[in-house]
């Protein structure tokens, strides 16, 4: 098993911001035709593979058990911050006035290896436009995968390599 201070000197994290994120303030400053969450799918951001930009009313399934808890614009997708990372995301906007001019990024408790829905429904249910990851971990390195003394032992983060 490799120290921390091999690990860590290995696996430089690199901080990203979600490049997602400016997508509520770019949907709502625009004039009401210039820009539909549809567009969003089209846009070229570095390192970023957009896989869903749609629609949904409230109520309607997004995904699962997960329900639209107001209209929202959702946007999903991966983000390859370096060549072995795969950080899959999700934002979620509401649509027409409920925005309240807000975001708030979510958490999963990290190392989750999934997207929390549910909280970024609640969020979203207060008027925030809200996104969260899976820190990218569906799908670990497989030198990674042996052994959880070195996740409990060493603070990491997704390292972009």
């Amino acid at each position: 098993m490799q120290s921390c201070r091999s690990l860590s000197h290995q696996l430089k994290p690199r901080i990203f911001v979600p490049p997602l994120a400016f997508a509520a303030v770019m949907l709502h400053m625009a004039p009401a035709s210039a820009v539909t969450c549809t567009d969003i799918a089209s846009l070229a951001l570095p390192n970023t593979t957009i896989t869903v930009a749609q629609t949904y009313v409230a109520g309607e399934t997004v995904s699962g058990n997960t329900k639209a808890p107001v209209d929202i614009c959702r946007v999903a997708g991966t983000i390859k911050p370096g060549p072995q990372s795969n950080v899959r995301f999700e934002v979620w906007i509401p649509t027409g006035e409920l925005w309240n001019g807000k975001y708030q990024q979510v958490g999963n408790g990290g190392f989750a290896g999934s997207i929390p829905l549910g909280a970024i429904a609640n969020a979203t249910s207060r008027g925030y436009a809200a996104a969260g990851t899976d820190d990218g971990t569906r799908g670990l390195r497989p030198e990674l995968r042996h052994s959880s003394a070195t996740w409990t032992s060493c603070s990491t983060t997704d390292t972009g390599r």
